[in-house]
């Protein structure tokens, strides 16, 4: 008999990996992507790959509880909110949501808690309350499991991407040194891929945290990567804080939260003292692209 697996996020990068890799290498299941919006052409396309779409809004209780019903597993992401709390907020509205439809599984799409490792020296908003969610989820009562995705490599098409600044030189430009190392994740790859392998014993990774990368690189690192890939010269710029934050072309709060996040890393590292040991871990439980896989795959043009 089939299982079915319900997807919140199924048409962005992280939803639609999942999605993506369950129909087609788990008869096992059936996918439900719940959207608030099943007309638009993203949910569309999810019903043209054999995957059930239906109506639930994160911020509506009573739409998700008819959503989840039947659902054995659910994955579900947040994405960050200007307003405080609101996205704790939502995976809160989610988390209970599943209690109550009778979902056996939940697999969330969480970070560290910066705060925490940091001992309250960093506020990294949209780390915190993933970590705050993930905490709650915990207290339900239910079975799960979490992923800390690192660093997008699809960030290299945009505010990482290598910018000319002069004799047919790049900079990737960031504000912390060259040196430090973050992990970095293929998240279209990467999730649909990992999920699969949780999928298969979901019992196994019960109240386990899991870092998501293919590896930990450098900026000094992802430069020489990029001048191979690219047959262009690509080197690492580090910038003060105060000129990084004109240079990122963000809204000004997503700027300064990128910055905190940084240096967060810069200082503690991904996930702590832990860091290098998770995604090791993770590395094991399912083949991730490395960032030369990456690069192979999505040719970046300079």
């Amino acid at each position: 008999m089939q299982k079915t697996l319900a997807v919140i996020g199924a048409t962005g990068k992280q939803g639609g990996s999942v999605v993506r890799v369950v129909l087609k290498d788990f008869p096992s299941y059936k996918v439900r992507a719940i959207t608030r919006d099943p007309t638009k052409e993203s949910s569309k396309e999810l019903k043209m790959l054999g995957c059930e779409v239906v109506q639930g809004d994160s911020n509506d209780p009573e739409s998700l509880k008819v959503a989840l019903a039947g659902v054995d597993t659910l994955f579900f992401m947040t994405t960050p909110a200007p307003q405080p709390d609101a996205e704790y907020e939502q995976g809160k509205t989610i988390a209970d949501a599943a209690v109550a439809a009778g979902v056996q599984f939940i697999i969330f799409s969480s970070l560290p808690g910066a705060n925490q490792i940091s001992g309250g020296k960093y506020k990294v908003f949209h780390f915190d309350e993933k970590f705050a969610i993930e905490q709650y989820i915990r207290s339900s009562g239910l079975n799960c499991t979490f992923v800390w995705p690192g660093l997008f490599a699809q960030n290299f098409f945009t505010v990482l991407k290598p910018r000319p600044i002069g004799n047919d030189v790049y900079a990737i430009v960031n504000c912390i040194p060259g040196h430090v190392k973050v992990p970095l994740v293929d998240i279209s790859q990467s999730i649909g891929t990992f999920v699969a392998s949780i999928l298969t014993s979901p019992q196994q990774f019960a109240s386990k945290t899991n870092v998501l990368a293919g590896g930990m690189y450098s900026f000094d690192d992802m430069a020489a990567q990029l001048s191979q890939s690219t047959g262009k010269k690509v080197v690492y710029k580090q910038l003060p804080e105060s000129e990084y934050l004109l240079e990122a072309g963000l809204p000004e709060p997503m700027r300064l939260q990128m910055i905190e996040t940084f240096l967060y890393i810069r200082d503690f590292s991904f996930a702590g003292s832990q860091t290098s040991q998770l995604v090791q871990q993770g590395q094991q439980i399912a083949k991730l692209n490395t960032l030369p896989d990456f690069l192979a795959a999505n040719p970046i043009s300079l």
